[in-house]
């Protein structure tokens, strides 16, 4: 059975859903939420955006590109596997602050 994956865009101060994608079964939160998120503001022209991403959001090559967007601070739960590891190696240290798990 084929599957798809909806993702949605959600402000959280008005409680109200601003968006939403559906994809293919093999798209990801990380490419995903980068489309979505450029164009949030590219339509809006917002001063500024948050975004809170879970683990699926995580991969490096998509953190560092989010990181480059103008007005736009995420959170992010970073996954412990070796090549995600790996990946947010290459982001420069300067680009986040990490936040350990009590």
């Amino acid at each position: 059975m084929r599957a798809d994956k909806l993702f949605y865009a959600f402000e959280l101060v008005r409680k109200r859903l601003i968006g939403f994608k559906p994809r293919p079964g093999n798209a990801t939160l990380a490419n995903t939420a980068l489309k979505m998120v450029k164009e949030l503001i590219s339509e809006v022209k917002l001063e500024s955006v948050r975004m809170i991403l879970d683990a699926g959001g995580c991969k490096g090559s998509v953190i560092a590109r989010l990181s480059k967007i103008k007005h736009l601070t995420f959170l992010v739960r970073g996954k412990r596997q070796r090549n995600l590891v790996k990946q947010w190696e290459k982001v420069p240290k300067s680009e986040y602050k990490v936040y350990t798990d009590p």
